[in-house]
């Protein structure tokens, strides 16, 4: 199906929001279909599945939305080449046919990453598809750990691999109809902000970046925030009084 545009600057709904980072298939699909009824009319037009997806947690009989803890973590799914998978628990369906779901209704669809390469996959050595012979450990920069989620390392861009994964993360999401991509623990490293825009434009299908958090954006680095489609300007902003001097 051939979308109309998308509503520029961005508008939607945000799994996190509501959810956290333990939102199902049938948490975006009930969404979805309120978006459509009652928010899509006035340009609302991307429904985003944030961080999270790719997690497995341990759930007491009936229950349904795990609680995240360190002691609930099980592991996180991922493919034969370091990339992340959805949790089949949450997800039982897998994510294109979200995105199919999302494109049907006259949707775009939208994902969150962390930035840089799953920690599973630097301690598994598992090989980078499309560079022959490289492996996790060779584009790995074990020091550079998210000090607010740490299910990543960092990749270094001057080693020989290091854009190649970029590029099969890309394509896979690709390959899943994703529209919207929202890359979380970037905007400070501009290397990787380029690596991401190089993938995203040679993954075959046209995709919008987006570049979080935002209390950590350098002047300097306006060439390559530009390479996006959005950039955060602020560090989160809750329904708290301290939290409103932030937008000024």
């Amino acid at each position: 199906m051939n979308l109309p545009p998308p509503h520029w600057p961005p508008r939607g709904w945000n799994s996190f929001d509501s959810f956290g980072a333990v939102a199902d298939e049938r948490a975006i699909l009930d969404n979805l279909d309120v978006l459509v009824e009652r928010l899509l009319p006035h340009g609302y037009d991307t429904h985003v599945l944030d961080i999270g997806w790719y997690r497995r947690y341990h759930r007491e009989p009936g229950q349904r939305f795990p609680q995240v803890s360190e002691a609930t973590l099980l592991g996180h799914e991922l493919d034969d080449f370091g990339r992340y998978l959805p949790c089949p628990t949450m997800f039982p369906n897998g994510i294109k046919p979200l995105a199919d779901a999302c494109h049907e209704r006259g949707v775009h669809f939208g994902i969150h990453l962390m930035r840089g390469i799953p920690r599973v996959a630097v301690e598994r050595d598992l090989p980078i598809s499309g560079a022959e012979g490289l492996r996790a450990s060779d584009i790995a920069d074990t020091s550079d750990v998210c000090p607010w989620c740490d299910d990543n390392f960092g990749v270094d861009m001057r080693r020989p691999g290091a854009q190649a994964y970029y590029d099969s993360v890309f394509r896979l999401l690709a390959e899943w109809g994703v529209d919207y991509v929202k890359v979380d623990d970037i905007v400070p490293y501009p290397r990787e902000i380029r690596a991401v825009a190089d993938a995203i434009a040679r993954c075959g299908r046209p995709m919008r970046l987006s570049l979080s958090p935002g209390d950590l954006t350098c002047v300097a680095h306006l060439p390559d925030y530009r390479r996006a489609n959005a950039l955060r300007v602020t560090a989160d902003v809750w329904d708290r009084r301290n939290d409103l001097a932030k937008g000024l």
